[in-house]
């Protein structure tokens, strides 16, 4: 998985990448969440979560 510095230049000025992880982004944490505790990882949970809010930020300064 790339790093969410990298993912941000990939998304910067690209507004249709944007709103596809606006969709997708909140459906992988929310079946991240789901998941039975023994099969959880909140590594991965923390990451989704961080690269949600950057993709927030960026829609709202170029999208909105």
């Amino acid at each position: 998985m790339i790093t969410v510095k990298q993912m941000q230049r990939n998304l910067t000025g690209n507004p249709e990448r944007i709103e596809r992880m606006m969709r997708v982004l909140p459906d992988m944490l929310r079946e991240e969440r789901i998941k039975p505790m023994m099969h959880r990882n909140m590594k991965v949970e923390k990451n989704l979560e961080k690269r949600l809010k950057m993709v927030q930020n960026l829609w709202v300064q170029e999208c909105a």
